[in-house]
């Protein structure tokens, strides 16, 4: 899938933010800051994963299931910083 198209996609550019103002959350902690349905934000997180926009680090913690983990690489901030300067040049235009 193109960056582009993955970017196109709800609350993809959010989730990037999101990570950027916050540093490295688990999938709960994004969940519950996004209005999005859990199986939506796994998917969607694994196609962002996948884009290299962000990496994943599981930790165990007392045998339970892992916590994932996520934060934004350096291609990911790149790409959002991008997204950003488009944003601001068609606010400035409309």
């Amino acid at each position: 899938m193109s960056i582009l198209k993955l970017l196109s996609k709800a609350y993809a550019t959010d989730v990037l933010n999101l990570l950027n103002e916050r540093g490295e959350m688990y999938f709960g902690e994004i969940l519950n800051e996004l209005d999005i349905h859990k199986s939506n934000l796994s998917k969607l997180l694994a196609e962002i994963e996948e884009n290299g926009l962000v990496s994943l680090k599981e930790v165990s913690e007392n045998k339970r299931m892992p916590k994932k983990y996520y934060k934004l690489t350096k291609k990911g901030l790149e790409i959002l910083n991008k997204c950003n300067e488009i944003e601001k040049i068609q606010s400035e235009n409309e």
